[in-house]
């Protein structure tokens, strides 16, 4: 895993592609979060509400538990990452921007399937870029994603 990781990050064209990938598919992630509250809310305007505090919940929860964990991230571990994209150390475990994407991709569920496996493919390039940048292990953006899904369901009850 070592061996590929130095390929991708050593290769400056990956590299960039990698951080493109993973910039867009977090912003078309949020955009699509914003859709789904739209579509809910001219549904019903509580269950807009309710989603709203279905998501921001556990999103607090997740960011406390990785200030507590504070699991190193592979650019703090491994010397070939040259440039450091973040001043500040640990807050690896769990992955934050892949626990919010698949639970927006599981809320989404409620309002459409389509848009549903749209976010799943969002999320999965998420986590791939964010492992081959060296911004996460795979336990982090797996313990992320299954997380986001758990969140999300019990925020679909909510719904309901």
């Amino acid at each position: 895993m070592e061996q590929l990781l130095r390929k991708v990050y050593n290769s400056k064209k990956t590299s960039k592609a990698l951080k493109i990938i993973s910039h867009a598919s977090v912003f078309i992630s949020m955009l699509s979060y914003v859709l789904i509250i739209a579509l809910l809310y001219k549904r019903e305007p509580m269950s807009a509400v309710r989603a709203v505090f279905a998501t921001a919940i556990p999103f607090v929860i997740v960011s406390v538990a990785r200030l507590l964990i504070t699991a190193p991230r592979p650019y703090e571990l491994y010397d070939f990452y040259e440039v450091k994209p973040k001043e500040k150390s640990g807050q690896s475990f769990p992955s934050r921007h892949v626990f919010s994407a698949f639970l927006i991709a599981t809320v989404s569920f409620s309002v459409s399937i389509p848009l549903m496996i749209a976010n799943i493919i969002i999320g999965i390039a998420i986590a791939v870029s964010r492992v081959l940048l060296g911004m996460h292990f795979i336990r982090d953006v797996a313990c992320g994603a299954l997380i986001g899904i758990v969140s999300g369901i019990v925020g679909i009850v909510i719904l309901l």
